[in-house]
């Protein structure tokens, strides 16, 4: 019918339509002037510009090819309002989608030609607009490389002009709102390769990325004045602070979702920046009195944790993913810091230079967030200039030979086991107070760490298994069906190899890579154990944490235990041989109590020495010193003389930090480099 032109097609709105200005609209047909987006060697180019176009999000980039493919004829004029005018029909103007798709190459040259924002002035050039001409844009806009043969303006202003555009162009980044990803951006992108549309010559001024972002929701609600529900930005830097207000902005979202500024988050915000200002100021005070010196283990785990979250965070920068800047530029490397400020309770405290890197990394990194107060905590650290004019800072230097990964996993898997640890404790005990038991009220004491450096052979098979089959551009793998098959293959029937095969891939999908099932650890677990056990004790308020390896565990257990995933469990009474040890301290004036302090099997000094300062709280500023009697049986009971010199008396003897406590019946036993001596059942502890 329509080629019989007895019928025509015909379209309208399937609801009524109200303007701004609550006038209802009126679907007309009128004169009207196309551009055909749908020619064919058009949307070509429009095709390949998209190609080289970085949009920062795969959505993004989906709704950019959907808009290209399914545009054609698009309505570009209208007969009233504020626009240009159609340069081959003056009575219609542009309309507003269609219009400013390439005005950013008028900005290049613009304060040469203006000298206000109004044109009323002239420019720097002294150019009238009666001056300029087509040809003359086409030599400034390097579509004609030779000097136009009538021209008002001498080569010499234009040349000042090509090279202006010549140095800022083509468009480096452009934002805007993901509406009008189907209309304006995509125009955007065919007018700029038909303003340029040489590919050789001219493909370099053609835009290399767009970044669109989603609206703004307040507290998850629609902005409306109507509803109350609303806040400009000049409220809500009287009420946050502009820092504060970027702070709060930035954290409220990336992706095309809508961006959701929360009030409670906004103030929370502002108490940690507080929080933090505070903190640095008190550093200052009190930084002589932090430790110097070489780096300890718990130092090198906080590097590479420093290290790591500073390429995350210039990543993130390079994406314009601020929210995801903010979180580990602010909350993760607080979370580290504050990690590490627990650790180093047991180490004698932070380290002094360690902690001065930090605050001046987090200082640069969070200053494109947070300007005004990084720049108040760069002047406070006694740097010159503006920390605006700083640069990206490099990497804590590590020691030589030494791999970083190495320490980062080491830290990640002190960290997840401290967690599991804490975790078990607290069910041990509510399962114990639900039950009614007496030691419900007490902690356990005691605790036995199974770690495995690899896994058992049949696993270790699955995981092969598990590595080859694993979909690294996907990031998957295949079904459960084509999984189960191949480990089959490999061993036969066993109803284990699938909840283990289970484990696995949910173990991958957490750590968000294959190499989270390495067949072997990249560190030492029980080094990394050994070295913290007197933290983990401090943390868990443990007398005793032994390590052990799982072939020492019951068969059960050692079916359990798995690289990274240690078997934990808790005894209320100790495994190994205990004794009840009576510990004194005579020096006058000193105020410390004497304490019961049980002492296990083979119990090294300087565990006993951490048991005694943890139950007395003795302050980690003071150093402890443990004596035993020559002859524990009569002496015990004499009373100590008040100036009596123990290095040196022969009554007394001093332990070595090498001694070791051996338990025979109901006999304790000092053991050091061989020499063994009974130590009774009391022993003195000297403050110093």
């Amino acid at each position: 019918m329509i080629s019989e032109k007895s019928a025509f097609a015909y379209q309208e709105p399937e609801k009524q339509v109200i303007s701004r200005s609550s006038d209802e609209c009126v679907v007309a047909l009128c004169d009207q002037w196309y551009l055909n987006y749908a020619e064919p060697k058009w949307k070509e180019q429009a095709k390949i510009c998209f190609s080289q176009l970085n949009c920062y999000s795969g959505e993004a980039g989906n709704n950019f090819i959907k808009s290209i493919d399914e545009l054609h004829e698009h309505a570009c004029s209208r007969s009233y309002g504020l626009g240009s005018k159609l340069p081959w029909d003056e009575q219609y103007l542009i309309e507003s989608l269609s219009d400013s798709t390439i005005y950013m190459s008028y900005y290049t040259v613009s304060h040469l030609l203006q000298g206000d924002v109004y044109g009323s002035i002239p420019g720097s050039l002294l150019i009238r607009p009666d001056e300029l001409s087509d040809e003359m844009w086409d030599y400034v806009f390097d579509l004609n490389t030779s000097y136009p043969g009538i021209c008002r303006i001498s080569k010499e202003k234009l040349d000042v002009m090509r090279r202006e555009f010549s140095f800022w162009y083509p468009v480096d980044l452009r934002v805007s709102g993901k509406d009008l990803i189907p209309n304006h951006l995509t125009y955007y992108l065919f007018n700029h390769v038909s303003a340029w549309p040489d590919k050789q010559t001219h493909k370099c001024m053609w835009p290399r990325a767009i970044r669109a972002n989603g609206h703004v929701l307040l507290n998850n609600e629609k902005m409306s004045k109507h509803t109350g529900n609303f806040m400009t930005l000049s409220d809500g830097v009287d009420r946050f602070s502009a820092d504060g207000m970027r702070l709060a902005l930035a954290s409220a979202g990336d992706t095309l979702e809508d961006a959701n500024f929360i009030i409670e988050m906004a103030d929370a915000g502002l108490l940690k920046l507080h929080t933090l200002l505070e903190w640095i100021k008190e550093f200052l005070t009190y930084n002589t009195s932090l430790r110097t010196g070489d780096y300890n283990f718990v130092d090198k785990i906080f590097i590479t944790e420093i290290n790591n979250v500073l390429q995350t965070i210039e990543q993130q920068y390079e994406k314009m993913l601020y929210c995801e800047v903010a979180k580990y530029s602010l909350h993760e490397l607080l979370t580290y810091r504050d990690k590490y400020k627990e650790q180093c309770l047991i180490y004698g405290g932070m380290h002094r230079e360690l902690v001065e890197r930090f605050i001046k990394i987090q200082t640069i990194v969070f200053s494109p967030i947070c300007p005004h107060i990084c720049e108040r905590v760069w002047q406070l650290t006694g740097n010159t200039g503006s920390v605006l004019n700083a640069r990206w800072p490099e990497l804590i230097p590590f020691e030589v030979g030494a791999s970083q990964d190495s320490w980062l996993a080491a830290g990640t898997f002190l960290a997840e086991t401290v967690h599991r640890m804490r975790v078990k404790m607290k069910t041990l005990v509510e399962t114990k107070s639900k039950k009614g038991s007496a030691a419900a009220a007490d902690l356990p004491g005691f605790c036995e760490v199974f770690i495995a450096e690899r896994y058992p052979p049949w696993q270790t098979k699955i995981v092969d298994v598990m590595r080859k089959c694993f979909n690294r551009e996907t990031n998957s793998f295949p079904s459960n069906q084509v999984i189960s098959s191949l480990v089959q293959n490999e061993l036969g029937e066993n109803k284990k190899s699938m909840p283990f095969v289970q484990r696995l891939k949910e173990k991958v999908l957490e750590g968000g890579s294959i190499s989270c099932i390495e067949s072997k650890v990249i560190f030492s677990e029980k080094d990394i154990l050994s070295l913290a056990n007197e933290y983990i004790c401090y943390a868990l308020d443990l007398d005793k944490l032994w390590v052990k390896d799982v072939s020492l565990a019951p068969e059960k257990t050692q079916q359990d235990c798995v690289p990274l995933n240690p078997f934990i469990t808790f005894h209320y009474t100790s495994p190994s041989p205990t004794l009840n040890i009576y510990f004194k301290n005579p020096q006058p004036c000193a105020g410390y109590f004497s304490e019961y302090i049980p002492l296990v099997q083979e119990d090294p000094v300087e565990h006993v020495i951490a048991r005694l300062r943890r139950r007395l709280n003795i302050s980690r500023d003071l150093t402890i010193t443990l004596v035993s009697y020559t002859d524990p049986i009569l002496q015990s009971r004499r009373i100590p003389e008040l100036d009596t010199n123990y290095t040196n008396d022969p009554l007394y003897r001093v332990l070595s930090e090498d001694t070791v406590f051996l338990i025979n019946g109901d006999q304790l036993i000092a053991s050091d480099n061989d020499r063994r001596q009974s130590a009774g059942t009391d022993l003195i502890y000297l403050i110093t």
